[in-house]
């Protein structure tokens, strides 16, 4: 079995109740067979893994789920997981893998579920993004807000690749980390070098520097890994 990183933070159940985004790649290479039945497919079953442990631990939490290719859109908006636990699980039956791989708009739908907007209109690629990426110009976001309601935001990231599409995820990242968002990221896929060294610099870092980012192998190590990332995490 795969060891883990252990993130650095350890859980804390006395913490604030989470609203987590989990945020999952449907690119077109998701389809590949390396993870049995597929990519896709394991994404999907341990995100149900994710939402059962979640439930059992603190029902009381908020998830909602972002699926983003070449562009990004709702599956399911937050809710509490004592009431709409099933519906989040059936919402993610409908997903299918094709296009390509557009961090920047699964954070963007994700940082309108977390700290308001409209994430039905967020994470489409427009002119000026795709005008930026082939141009090089700069991205910047502005400062965010701390999230209100007394909600600690989480984002659970998950890709198999490269982010190749529209403006660079980076500048976003550290404007949803400022404002208090603890992003983890997973990369799966057949090599550990398929997932573009950009992801570790999306996710946040603990108390000891490193990246909160795991590459993954197989469909039960990665529902393992969601199981474990149920637990509250205590900010750093």
């Amino acid at each position: 079995m795969q060891r883990y990183m252990t993130f650095a933070q350890r859980p804390d159940p006395n913490s604030l109740n989470e609203r987590v985004a989990a945020v999952l790649d449907r690119s077109g290479t998701m389809g590949s067979g390396d993870y049995s039945p597929t990519r896709l497919r394991g994404a999907i079953d341990a995100t149900r893994a994710l939402i059962d442990a979640k439930t059992r631990i603190n029902p009381e939490d908020e998830v909602g789920i972002v699926a983003y290719s070449s562009e990004a859109r709702v599956i399911h908006l937050p809710v509490p997981l004592a009431t709409g636990a099933q519906r989040l699980k059936d919402s993610l039956e409908d997903l299918v893998s094709g296009g390509f791989t557009n961090i920047t708009a699964g954070l963007q739908v994700a940082q309108a579920m977390l700290f308001g907007g409209d994430p039905n209109k967020a994470g489409r690629v427009g002119f000026l993004e795709r005008l930026s990426q082939w141009l090089y110009l700069p991205e910047t976001h502005p400062t965010l807000p701390k999230l209100a309601g007394g909600f600690s935001p989480r984002i659970i990231l998950l890709t198999d690749g490269g982010h190749n599409v529209g403006a660079g995820p980076v500048p976003l990242a550290e404007a949803l980390k400022a404002a208090g968002t603890i992003i983890d990221c997973i990369g799966i896929g057949g090599s550990p070098s398929d997932v573009d060294d950009l992801i570790k610099e999306v996710a946040s870092k603990g108390p000891d520097g490193r990246p909160r980012y795991v590459f993954i192998r197989d469909t039960q190590d990665l529902i393992r890994k969601f199981e474990q990332l149920a637990n509250r995490i205590r900010p750093a």
